[in-house]
């Protein structure tokens, strides 16, 4: 197997490359040689040698010039190709139906990118922004139409692209986690953590809409409750979040303890596509979620199976108020929650998916 990424997955910065890292184990389990090549065929440090280490092979500068030409030189070589994202899938498709005349092209969305351009069109008025999520819906069900397979996240997004493209095949496979399972219970616990890469668009409108608009009536409320806010690369605008009970971590490259402290986390993500990543792993370490309907969708929980939803920033900051200082409430919510994504989320549950999907496509597994 061939899988073209844009670049080489970074778990410790970004949720979507614990994912694929989490599938590269999968497949290695089953026996598939597999090839990685990122876009940007840079070598990416203790990143590509943590690949190798799982035996995956990686390409990158100088040994490979550009993805075109690993694919003509050695497209016959493959059985199958995995093409992340809408990117790697609109520009490479072509080239693997070309150059790879046995292989199996499986889109791997990571989540429907079109559908978080247009629900990012709700929180803004310009028209540049609604001509941009037309023509990416119009790509994404390009490339869907043109693969042998569409991995989608959630049955929510199954179904989005079966009135879209009623012939393609589709399979779901969520978010592929390991569950560390918690630590502390409620009473050796403080204060609230919200985690995200803010290079990604929606975290940063996120925790800005928090700070402004649920943070001042939070604090009234609970006065001594502090917030951490992790991830990589935070701007000039998230760093001056901090003050008034807010600390600005950024980069933390080990997420243990804070999830082994914090009493809660947050999700207040007001556009986006997809399962979010920052709640399944909250919820793996046994630390419920407060979260908006956005944030909820696609996982199949109810409130009280690790979160409590709201839209609005009063019912958001209730909703936090009613966690954090109920003891009871928050047990029961923990270990729900962290059963639920067991079950659902991780890797061992979601193997058999993954099996079933190469076996439909008449491949190995």
């Amino acid at each position: 197997m061939l899988i073209i990424d844009a670049c080489t997955p970074t778990p410790d910065r970004d949720s979507g490359s614990i994912d694929l890292l989490n599938y590269l184990r999968v497949l290695e389990s089953l026996d598939y040689r597999v090839t990685f090549l990122p876009a940007d065929l840079l070598y990416a440090g203790p990143y590509t040698r943590d690949l190798q280490d799982l035996g995956v092979e990686c390409l990158y500068l100088p040994f490979a010039y550009s993805v075109e030409k690993v694919l003509r030189t050695r497209g016959d070589e493959f059985d199958v190709v995995m093409l992340m994202r809408l990117g790697q899938g609109l520009r490479y498709l072509k080239h693997v139906r070309a150059h790879c005349p046995r292989a199996k092209v499986i889109f791997n969305t990571v989540d429907l990118h079109y559908l978080r351009a247009e629900r990012r069109e709700a929180t803004q008025s310009e028209t540049r922004s609604r001509s941009i999520a037309r023509r990416m819906k119009d790509q994404e069900l390009e490339v869907v139409r043109g693969a042998d397979s569409t991995i989608v996240i959630s049955p929510f997004e199954r179904e989005l692209l079966a009135k879209e493209v009623p012939a393609a095949r589709l399979h779901v496979i969520p978010l592929l986690r390991e569950i560390p399972g918690r630590s502390l219970g409620y009473g050796g616990r403080r204060g609230l953590v919200f985690i995200g890469s803010f290079r990604h668009p929606p975290n940063v409108d996120a925790i800005v809409w928090f700070c402004e608009c649920v943070w001042p009536s939070l604090r009234r409320r609970l006065p001594e409750t502090e917030l951490s806010i992790v991830g990589s690369y935070p701007s000039p605008q998230i760093l001056g979040l901090k003050g008034h009970g807010v600390e600005v971590l950024g980069y933390v490259a080990d997420i243990e303890p804070l999830f082994a402290r914090a009493r809660l986390t947050i999700a207040p993500l007001r556009y986006g596509a997809g399962l979010k990543g920052k709640v399944v792993t909250s919820l793996g370490y046994g630390v419920p979620c407060v979260v908006t309907p956005t944030a909820a969708e696609g996982l199949g929980l109810d409130d009280g199976q690790g979160i409590l939803v709201a839209a609005e920033s009063e019912a958001f900051a209730a909703a936090i108020v009613q966690l954090y200082e109920s003891a009871d409430e928050w047990e029961r919510s923990s270990l729900a929650g962290l059963r639920a994504v067991t079950e659902r989320f991780s890797v061992a549950a979601n193997r058999p998916r993954i099996k079933n999907l190469l076996v439909e496509l008449g491949l190995p597994a």
